[in-house]
């Protein structure tokens, strides 16, 4: 009983090392799967994060060309404005030269005749 306890006892510790040694080969391939995979997750997303950096950049260079564009034509439209501007006052200057003189030939002309007026009264 002895010697079949002993064998069976030795029987028992090579079945348990082959098992253990198929859990640490069943372990290491399913770390070395699981650092496969989250390898290749990590790539993915630094794929996926170069692209939205890439479009992230090629919408902030076409948002500052638009704003280049805006800043060129507000100044092409202040520059009109002040034009248009320089004009309407140099009309309305003119015009209000025009009426000024308009207007002093109509006080001489008033003044000549109450002179006249004055003098045949006073004849």
């Amino acid at each position: 009983r002895l010697q079949e306890a002993e064998a069976e006892h030795s029987q028992n510790r090579i079945e348990h090392r082959e098992v253990r040694l198929k859990l640490e080969e069943s372990h290491s391939t399913k770390m070395a799967q699981l650092e496969e995979k989250a390898a290749a997750e990590a790539e993915m997303i630094r794929e996926d994060l170069s692209r939205t950096i890439a479009a992230h950049e090629a919408r902030l260079q076409e948002a500052e060309a638009e704003h280049s564009q805006n800043r060129i034509e507000h100044r092409e439209v202040r520059l009109k404005l002040e034009e248009s501007h320089s004009t309407k006052m140099a009309q309305l200057e003119e015009k209000a030269a025009a009426e000024a003189e308009m207007i002093r030939e109509d006080l001489s002309r008033t003044i000549a005749a109450h002179e006249a007026r004055l003098q045949e009264a006073e004849a």
